[in-house]
């Protein structure tokens, strides 16, 4: 019962993991583009093979462009998990040999792709298509940049130097650590980096190999260690008697690791001998809600509730095999009723923080 409550809402595919170990994720990018320079915002290459940054062409009508990238974190590390280190890689397919400063820099807003390919070399960018992200569009033709050229942060989170052609990276550092943190505690702020280069002089661009580079080792890729969350219980709130003599508690037996197959809930106190249930929900309500007798429930919303046919002192709950479970948070509260008086009581909340 657990298990398929907690895949409906936690499903991915994650590979196994062994407690108390860092463990690497390899991240292909999700999604990339380049911003052409162009004012009326009408040139992207959002399926094209190659990405750009710095300056295309002669002195006399240099273009700048700008590359993004982006990593969807979903499904590939656990969520609650803690970054250690990342460092982002990417292949220059054609580029002078000269070596010039790269920046990443943290995009601020959500951007798309759309199926725009650009001709020959594709440093000229192609028309863009619905959904592409231009140099004035996040997503064209709707949705615009607030700044013409992208919405990023100002300061750098890395640089590197990049010559010619051959695979290149962008090391570790606590900017780009806390960048991905970001990305897996907030997903709706992943939004990806934006590289920009020289953008003074000519032939400073740097063409880069996207996702839909026909040699996969080429494609972007994020390579991210972290330490998977810690398992825990942590009780919220107080339980209420229903006439019994102690309050209604419960606790937890053992940790809700991945997996514990022993693991149980230890319930006490309350009415004795009256019928029991046990409440699932996935999270605790915002303010608890008094039902009478200094009783509350906690839990919000009521997700999944199981009757029992009386209070035990414990209840079996089993956790499986199955990374996926990882990072997953459980509220839990036990009620029971006085059959002398129908008095309710109502147990203390339980979070479970399923882990390592």
């Amino acid at each position: 019962m657990l298990h398929t409550l907690l895949r409906l809402a936690f499903a991915s595919g994650l590979t196994t993991l062994l407690a108390g170990q860092n463990q690497q994720a390899t991240v292909v990018s999700t999604k990339d583009n380049t911003l052409y320079f162009d004012a009326t915002g009408s040139l992207s290459n959002g399926a094209g093979s190659r990405m750009f940054a710095g300056n295309t062409g002669a002195l006399t009508n240099a273009q700048t462009r700008r590359a993004l990238v982006a990593f969807d974190l979903v499904g590939r590390i656990p969520p609650r998990s803690r970054i250690v280190s990342a460092t982002l890689t990417l292949s220059v397919a054609q580029a002078g040999l000269t070596a010039t400063p790269v920046d990443l820099h943290r995009v601020l807003a959500n951007w798309g792709e759309g199926t725009s390919v650009a001709g020959s070399g594709q440093g000229g960018g192609a028309p863009a298509t619905a959904g592409d992200a231009t140099w004035v569009h996040r997503s064209f033709p709707t949705s615009q940049w607030t700044s013409a050229g992208g919405d990023f942060q100002a300061a750098a989170s890395a640089t590197i130097s990049v010559g010619g052609p051959g695979s290149y990276t962008w090391a570790s550092n606590p900017q780009i650590v806390a960048d991905v943190q970001l990305w897996l505690d907030q997903p709706a702020r992943n939004c990806g980096w934006l590289l920009r280069g020289v953008e003074t002089g000519s032939n400073t661009a740097k063409a880069f190999e996207t996702k839909e580079s026909l040699t996969p080792a080429n494609r972007p890729q994020l390579v991210v260690v972290y330490s998977p969350p810690a398992a825990g219980a942590t009780p919220s709130g107080t339980g209420c008697t229903g006439g019994g003599a102690a309050a209604l508690a419960l606790g937890a037996v053992g940790l809700p690791r991945v997996p514990n197959p022993s693991f149980a809930l230890g319930i006490s106190g309350g009415p004795a001998g009256g019928p029991a249930a046990m409440v699932f929900a996935l999270d605790l309500s915002p303010v608890p809600l008094p039902i009478g007798g200094g009783c509350f429930v906690y839990v919000n919303p009521l997700t999944l509730a199981l009757s029992l046919p009386a209070t035990p002192p414990s209840f079996p709950l089993p956790i499986p095999n199955d990374t996926t479970l990882l990072g997953a948070e459980l509220a839990l509260q036990a009620a029971a009723v006085n059959l002398t008086t129908f008095a309710l009581a109502t147990s203390n909340a339980l979070v479970l923080l399923l882990g390592t």
